[in-house]
C-alpha cells in the first residue's frame, strides 16, 4: 500500500528554571491505600505538596506487595522482569541475584554517575541486611549515606545499617522512633551536605504498615474514626476467585472492631509523616533550595480494612490494594493540578533520570511522566493507556491456628481461619483504558482458570465480574493484550502489539517479533486497534468504496458515491479540514494512510483511462523460473498462462490510476501547508508499508516475498533545515520512522529497535547513526480450504489464483538479514520449512536475485551468517543495530 503520508508541524519548546541540576526529594509510605482516604489525615502534605503542583487520581502498584513493588520502584521493571517475586529471600527479595542483576543497575546508581549526592533513610526491600542477604555491610550501590532497615517495618527495637555498620535501636521515644530518626537524618543530611552537588533524598517511612505503632503524641487521635463502610466493605464476593469466596461475611465482631481499630492506627502513624513533610519544606525553602527541588510522595502499594470480607492485609488484584498516592511538586510545576493519566510505581525511576537532564533510562519498562507535570508544554494525549499488575501467592505448609489448612497452600489466615493469600492467589492483570471504559481483566493460575472482569468507570468497587457476559471477541482481545504484556521487556512495555506487521513496526519503532503482529489475523496479533484521540480509521483492510469508518469510535458508513466516499478523497477532505481547524497554537501530527495503491485498485472516476499504453515491467525476474528458490517459488506456473499476463498488467495500470488521487492530495496538502505560513516548520514524510509483485519469478499478483520487489519501499522527507535534492544510500527501514518523529518533535531518544533518522536529515546535528544489518520477517498463512484448488485443501496453502499458484503457505516463513559492506549488499534468508532452506543475495551484482550463493558458500562462512541472523531475530532495542559483522 503506497503512500502513508505523513506530517508534523513542530514547535520547539526549550524552558529551564535552574542553571544547576534540580535536587528531589522522594517520599515513600508503606502500605498507604487511597480508596478508604489513607491520603486524608495528612494535611499538611497535601497543602505542601499536592496543592502545589500535580495529584494524581490513577497511580497504580504493578504489584500489591512490598519488595515486589519497591523492586519495581528501584529498577523501573515489572515484577516479571526484575525477579523479586515476593517478600522471601527465596523469591528474590534483595537475594544475590537480584542484587547482581538489577541492584547494580537501579536508579541511584545512574543519579551518582551524573554527580548527585544520595542519601537513604528507612525501610528498603523486606530481607535487606540479613545475613542471606549480605548482611548490614551490604550497601546498595549508588548511594551516599545509606540508613537502611534491617528487615520488615517496624517502629521500634530494630537495627539500622549505617553505611554498612549496625546500630541498634530500641523503644524509647524520640530518639528510636523510626519515622522520626528518619526525620532528624534527612535534617542532618541537608545541613552538612556537599553544597556543591545536586542531591537526591529517599525518605521510606515505616508508615503506616503494621505493627502500626503512633507517636505516643498521636496515641488517642481520631478515636472517632473506623474503616470506611461504603463500596465492597462487608460483602460477600461470590463471582470472584476461590481466596476470596472462602471469607467470612458477614464479618464477626471481633474482626470489625479490630479493623476499626487498625484503620485508626494507620492513620496515627501517618502523622509524624506529616511532620516530617512540614519540616523538610520548610528546611528547604529556609536554606533557599526549595525552588529547585522536586518533592514526590508516594507508597509502595494500597491496603484493605474488611473489603469482600477480608480483614487486613494487601495482595489482592482490586483497586483498595492497587491504587496508591502520588503527589508531585518542583520547579516551574503550576500549582492546583490534578491529572487523571494512568501512571505506576515503574515509571518513578525514568522520571526522577528525565527530571534530572533528560535522560531517557535504556531497558526499563515504566516512562518518564514529566510531560505530565508540564501538561501546557506537552500533547494532551497519553503516553499510554494501560498498566500490567502482577502477583505470585504464597503459602505455607502449617497455618497456626488453623490445623484444616495443613499443607493446603494457604497463608496470612487470622483468628477466624479467613487467610489473606495462597498459591493460587497468583495473577496478572491489564488495566487499559478504552473509550469511556476502564477495564481490569484479571487471569488467575489456579485450578479454576479464573478470570474477572470489571469496568472500573461504572463499578469502582467491582461488584459485578463481567467475564461470563463479555462479548468473547472483546475479551479475546483484552487477554491478548493481557498475555503481551506479562511477558513484555522494556520499551515494547508500553505499545499494544495490535497492528498489522508493517504498520505495527511503523507505529512502535520495532521488529515483528519485537511487537508481535506478525501477520493479517487476528489471532495473528491484528485487529485494525491502537490509535487513541482524533481518529478517522477504516475498519478492516484497504477499499476504496463501501466500508465503514471508525470516527472517534463511532462507527460512520459509507458507500460508492464518488462525490461523498472516494477513501482518498476523504482522507484528502478530513486532512485539510483538521489544518484548518485546528489549534493553531499546538504542533501537530498528521497520518494520511490511503487505500492506494492496495488491491481493489479502483481509481478515481477522471483517472480511469490514465496510462493506457503502460504494463508490468518486462525486465528482471519478470516470468522468470526460480530454480534455486525456496519451495513456495518452485511451484509457479512458468511461463505465465495469458490471462495472467494479461490480469498482471490490468493491476499495473490500476495501482498506477489510484496514486494519482494520493497525488492530487499531497499537492493540496503542500499548498495549504503554505498558505498557513506553516509548510517552512513542518516535516513531511511520504512512505508505504511493503512493496508489490507482478509476475516476478511467476508470481501473479501480491507481496509476502523476501525478494527486493516485495521489501523495497520508497521514503521521501522534507523539512526545516533539509537541503533539497538530496539523496541517501543509508540502510533504513519502517521501524525507523517512529523514533525519528519523536526526536524531531521532541528532541527525545525513545531506545526501539529503529534508529531515529534526524543526524541524516540534518548534517552536523550529531553523530549520524551507523547500521550495517538490518532484520526482514514474515510468518506465512495458510486456510485449509481452497475453492479454486481443492486438490491444496489441508496443504497449508493460501493466496492461489485460478491456475492453483500460491502466493503463501505455512512454510513461506523466513528471517532476513540485509547485510552491507563496501561494494556488496549481501541478503541471507533463513526459510522455517521442512528443507530448512537458505537464500542468499549479492544485490549489488545480482539486484534481480537470480543467483542463490547459499549451495556454493564455505560451510563456516554460511554459519557464520546464520548466527548473525539469528543474532538479530533475537535482538531488542538497541542490540537490534548493533549486530555487525
Amino acid at each position: 500500500m503506497l503512500g502513508n503520508t505523513m506530517h508534523e508541524f513542530l514547535a520547539f519548546v526549550s524552558f529551564s528554571f535552574c542553571n544547576s541540576k534540580p535536587n528531589i526529594v522522594f517520599v515513600l509510605t508503606d502500605d498507604q491505600d487511597v480508596t478508604m482516604g489513607g491520603q486524608l489525615p495528612m494535611v499538611k502534605t497535601k497543602k505542601l505538596i499536592g496543592d502545589n503542583g500535580v495529584i494524581f487520581t490513577n497511580m497504580f502498584t504493578t504489584s500489591p506487595l512490598c519488595c515486589p513493588s519497591r523492586s519495581s520502584i528501584m529498577t523501573g521493571r515489572y515484577v516479571h522482569n526484575h525477579g523479586a517475586f515476593n517478600n522471601s529471600l527465596s523469591g528474590g527479595c534483595s537475594s544475590k541475584t537480584w542484587q547482581q542483576k538489577q541492584e547494580i543497575d537501579a536508579f541511584p546508581t545512574k543519579l551518582k554517575s551524573k554527580g548527585y549526592s544520595t542519601f537513604f533513610a528507612g525501610k528498603y526491600l523486606n530481607q535487606y541486611g540479613h545475613q542471606g542477604a549480605g548482611g548490614v555491610e551490604h550497601v546498595p550501590p549508588g548511594w551516599d549515606v545509606w540508613n537502611g532497615l534491617v528487615g520488615n517495618s517496624v517502629y521500634y527495637n530494630y537495627s539500622l545499617s549505617v553505611n554498612g555498620v549496625r546500630e541498634k535501636h530500641g523503644d524509647t521515644y524520640p530518639q528510636d522512633y523510626l519515622t522520626d530518626v528518619i526525620h532528624k537524618r534527612a535534617r542532618n543530611f541537608l545541613d552538612k551536605r556537599d553544597k556543591s552537588a545536586p542531591f537526591f533524598m529517599m525518605l521510606s517511612t515505616p508508615a503506616c504498615h503494621g505493627p502500626f505503632t503512633p507517636a505516643p503524641q498521636y496515641n488517642s487521635s481520631f478515636a472517632d474514626k473506623q474503616a470506611p463502610r461504603e463500596g465492597s466493605y462487608n460483602k460477600k464476593g461470590d463471582d470472584k476467585h476461590w481466596l476470596i469466596r472462602q471469607a467470612i461475611v458477614p464479618m464477626p465482631d471481633d474482626t470489625v472492631q479490630n479493623s476499626d481499630d487498625i484503620f485508626r492506627r494507620r492513620w496515627r502513624t501517618l502523622q509524624s509523616v506529616d511532620d516530617m513533610v512540614e519540616d523538610i519544606v520548610q528546611t528547604l525553602k529556609q536554606k533557599n533550595l526549595l525552588d529547585n527541588t522536586y518533592i514526590v510522595f508516594s507508597s509502595d502499594n494500597g491496603y484493605h480494612l474488611g473489603q469482600f470480607g477480608l480483614p487486613y492485609d494487601k495482595r489482592q488484584l482490586y483497586e483498595f490494594d492497587i491504587r496508591v498516592p502520588l503527589m508531585v511538586r518542583g520547579p516551574g510545576i503550576k500549582p492546583n493540578q490534578t491529572s487523571n493519566k494512568i501512571v505506576a510505581n515503574i515509571d518513578l525511576a525514568p522520571t526522577f533520570l528525565d527530571l534530572v537532564d533528560r535522560t531517557v533510562l535504556p531497558n526499563v519498562d515504566g516512562l518518564s511522566f514529566r510531560p505530565y507535570l508540564y501538561p501546557d508544554q506537552n500533547s494532551s494525549v497519553p503516553l499510554r493507556d494501560f498498566i500490567l499488575i502482577e502477583h505470585s501467592g504464597e503459602h505455607v505448609n502449617d497455618v497456626q491456628g488453623c490445623p484444616g489448612y495443613k499443607n493446603q497452600g494457604l497463608n496470612n489466615c487470622d483468628r477466624h481461619c479467613v487467610c489473606e493469600d495462597s498459591w493460587n492467589n497468583t495473577f496478572a492483570c491489564l488495566i487499559q483504558l478504552q473509550g469511556a471504559s476502564t477495564f481490569k481483566t484479571c487471569e488467575l493460575m489456579d485450578n479454576e482458570n479464573f478470570v474477572e472482569i470489571y469496568d472500573l468507570k461504572s463499578d469502582p468497587y467491582e461488584l459485578t465480574n463481567l467475564y461470563k457476559t463479555m462479548d468473547p471477541k472483546q475479551f479475546s482481545n483484552l487477554q491478548r493484550q493481557l498475555h503481551y504484556l506479562a511477558t513484555c521487556k522494556g520499551p515494547q512495555c508500553n505499545m499494544s502489539p495490535l497492528c498489522c506487521p508493517s504498520r505495527s513496526s511503523i507505529l512502535s519503532g520495532r521488529y515483528v517479533h519485537n511487537h508481535g503482529a506478525v501477520n493479517n489475523s487476528v489471532e495473528g496479533g491484528c485487529n485494525g486497534e491502537g490509535w487513541r484521540g482524533d481518529e478517522d480509521s477504516a475498519v478492516g483492510n484497504s477499499k476504496y468504496y463501501d466500508y465503514s469508518l471508525s470516527v472517534n469510535g463511532t462507527e460512520e458508513k459509507h458507500q460508492a458515491d464518488y462525490e461523498k466516499d472516494y477513501l482518498t478523497d476523504l482522507i484528502r477532505r478530513r486532512g485539510i479540514d483538521f489544518l484548518e481547524k485546528r489549534n493553531k497554537s499546538a504542533p501537530f501530527f498528521m497520518m494520511l494512510s490511503t487505500p492506494a495503491c492496495h488491491g481493489p485498485d479502483t481509481p478515481a472516476p477522471q483517472y480511469n483511462t490514465s496510462f493506457p499504453e503502460q504494463m508490468s515491467p518486462r525486465e528482471g525476474s519478470y516470468n522468470v523460473r526460480g530454480k534455486d528458490k525456496h519451495w513456495l517459488i518452485r511451484q509457479t506456473v512458468v511461463p505465465m498462462p495469458n490471462d495472467t499476463v494479461a490480469s498482471s498488467d490490468n493491476i499495473f495500470r490500476r495501482r498506477w490510476r489510484t496514486l494519482l488521487s494520493v497525488d492530487d492530495m499531497v499537492e493540496e496538502v503542500v499548498q495549504t501547508l503554505e498558505r498557513q505560513g506553516a509548510l517552512d516548520n513542518t516535516y513531511i514524510f511520504f512512505s508505504s508499508d511493503n512493496g508489490f509483485h507482478l509476475g516476478q519469478f511467476g508470481l501473479p499478483v501480491d507481496k509476502r516475498q523476501l525478494y527486493e520487489f516485495d521489501i523495497r519501499v520508497p521514503l521521501m522527507v522534507r523539512g526545516p533545515g533539509i537541503k533539497p535534492n538530496q539523496t541517501s544510500d543509508m540502510l533504513v527501514a519502517n521501524i525507523d520512522l517512529a523514533p525519528t518523529f519523536m526526536e524531531l518533535a521532541l528532541n527525545y531518544t525513545i531506545y526501539l529497535d529503529g534508529i531515529s533518522l534526524k543526524a541524516v536529515l540534518h548534517p552536523g546535528s550529531g553523530p549520524i547513526p551507523y547500521r550495517d544489518t538490518l532484520l526482514i520477517e514474515h510468518y506465512g498463512e495458510h486456510t485449509d480450504t481452497m475453492k479454486a484448488c481443492p486438490k491444496f485443501d489441508n496443504q497449508d496453502l493460501s493466496n492461489c489464483n485460478n491456475h492453483c499458484v500460491c502466493e503463501d503457505s505455512l512454510n513461506n516463513t523466513f528471517s532476513c538479514m540485509l547485510q552491507r559492506s563496501p561494494g556488496k549488499m549481501l541478503k541471507v534468508c533463513q526459510l522455517q520449512d521442512d528443507e530448512d532452506f537458505v537464500e542468499i543475495y549479492d544485490t549489488f551484482t545480482d539486484p534481480y536475485e537470480f543467483n542463490n550463493l547459499a549451495p556454493s558458500m564455505e560451510v563456516s562462512r554460511l554459519a557464520a551468517l546464520r548466527k548473525q541472523l539469528q543474532q538479530l531475530v533475537d535482538c531488542e532495542g538497541s542490540a537490534c543495530y548493533t549486530v555487525t559483522h
